[in-house]
């Protein structure tokens, strides 16, 4: 018996009397317990108000109410069956009850599906019940990700274009993310699935396809942020860019924001070809992809043309370095903050020659941010009413090193995951080449597979090519929690 429905027969909810019950835990109002009650058809309202509840209970035909609400009018009970459903209602057997109240109602859900999933009859005991949460909580990612990993599966058997790699690409992130979380390493076997499906996408030159698609209002590049933020016509703006940020990255930081409340709407962004620093980021900062022919890109330019985006009015653009304070933001109403952690720790982290996965860049981007201000800052900006804005110029891959170097007077512009020549050297390099849209004069040479043009076998986090890791990044619209 699942567990939800060992709730609703104790609540006799399926007689369909009227009843108000309130739920003091926090699972009767879930997705989870709600999703069960859609399937079995069951009518019900959810009100957290008195003037809600007073405006359900005039109607003719009252159903059942599930409320937040500990206190219910005394003349509003003599129409309807009150029950309350409480910690002690919890159907879990054991004498752990007492310290149900100290779990989130994500946990509690996390527990019953472990429980009910592998021995409903278990006895857990207070003592033991931290040891069995953990337990439970693992078990729940692995459904979760299990879950995500069919989803990806359904998305990689349809044609390729360039919304199917946008969705995979948070879901990709997503995966990996939750499985270092729980040190599992299954995900690895679908690398070659879906670099096999990015490379029908960008090795084909498909990607020309997405700058059409690609508008202010709804973009799909990153040359469109700054527009998309000045689209929505907010008074105060703050672009928080991190260097090196795919979506799995995106999801550690997301768990470090946690403590603050607060919910997003992400969006996936295609960086432009290769996917470097000084390509992409300048692609942001300007609005523009007519970024190729840039002589020194760097961060004063940016800055000039993150001002001149905004017609020069009240710009200010800081780094990770400068403290952000009340008084630092007097008088300016676009602002951004440029954070480079995730691209120079990622450069810093030495891999042994038989790690295949980010643990350990991970692990280092943890305990950076647990001893940063980057939570200090973002309160700052929402304490201000900035509208926070989050976004990344490329991803990165753990990348191997093939051992091949090209000759330097091919190069225009090198990186160890992609090179760009002059279109007239292509003849004479037999390596993988592709176009770069719009761009008629250069071509961009890129190494087999997860590899990179550096000392063979050497490992190391890196960038420029055209996996859905490096190629997709997260564009996030910060809301504060009502």
């Amino acid at each position: 018996m699942q567990w939800q429905l060992f709730i609703t027969t104790k609540l006799d909810i399926h007689s369909r009397s009227p009843k108000i019950i309130s739920d003091f835990t926090g699972i009767l109002v879930s997705d989870t317990f709600l999703e069960h009650m859609k399937s079995q058809e069951i009518p019900f309202v959810v009100i957290n108000t008195i003037p809600e509840l007073l405006e359900v209970t005039k109607k003719p035909d009252k159903s059942l109410i599930i409320t937040t609400l500990k206190t219910i009018p005394a003349f509003i009970n003599k129409h309807f069956h009150r029950k309350v459903f409480n910690y002690t209602d919890i159907p879990i057997n054991g004498n752990a009850n007492a310290e149900f109240s100290k779990l989130s109602t994500e946990t509690l859900i996390a527990l019953l599906n472990y429980i009910y999933a592998t021995d409903r009859h278990k006895v857990i005991h207070a003592s033991e019940l931290r040891k069995v949460t953990d337990y439970a909580l693992s078990f729940q990612k692995i459904i979760e990700i299990d879950i995500l990993k069919d989803t990806l599966s359904s998305i990689l058997e349809e044609s390729v274009c360039y919304d199917n790699i946008l969705k995979c690409s948070k879901i990709w992130g997503e995966i990996i993310y939750q499985s270092y979380t729980i040190s599992d390493e299954s995900y690895l076997s679908l690398i070659s699935q879906i670099d096999a499906y990015s490379d029908e996408f960008f090795l084909k030159n498909k990607m020309s396809a997405v700058f059409y698609a690609s508008t202010r209002q709804n973009p799909k590049t990153v040359d469109k942020i700054l527009h998309n933020i000045q689209a929505h016509k907010k008074d105060k703006i703050a672009l928080l860019c991190f260097d090196c940020m795919g979506f799995a990255e995106w999801f550690l930081l997301k768990d470090y924001f946690s403590d603050l409340m607060l919910e997003y709407d992400e969006e996936p962004l295609f960086a432009l070809l290769p996917s470097v620093t000084s390509i992409s980021r300048q692609a942001i900062f300007s609005g523009s992809t007519d970024v190729y022919e840039t002589k020194n890109p760097n961060r004063n330019s940016e800055i000039t043309n993150f001002s001149s985006f905004f017609n020069h009015k009240e710009t200010k653009s800081f780094s990770e370095k400068d403290e952000i304070t009340d008084d630092s933001l007097i008088g300016y109403r676009y602002i951004n903050i440029l954070y480079n952690f995730f691209d120079d720790l990622g450069h810093s982290v030495i891999f042994p020659k038989k790690e295949n996965t980010k643990s350990l860049y991970f692990d280092t981007i943890k305990s950076y941010l647990n001893k940063s201000d980057l939570l200090k800052t973002m309160s700052t900006l929402l304490k201000n009413n900035f509208n926070v804005y989050i976004c990344s110029d490329h991803g990165s891959v753990l990348a191997k090193g093939n051992g091949v170097r090209l000759e330097k007077y091919y190069i225009d512009n090198f990186a160890k995951r992609a090179v760009i020549i002059p279109t007239q050297a292509g003849e004479l390099l037999e390596n993988k080449k592709i176009k770069i849209p719009f761009v008629d004069n250069k071509l961009i040479v890129l190494p087999e597979g997860r590899t990179m043009f550096t000392n063979r076998d050497k490992k190391e986090i890196n960038h420029g090519g055209t996996s859905i890791e490096e190629m997709v990044v997260p564009y996030i619209k910060v809301n504060v929690k009502l």
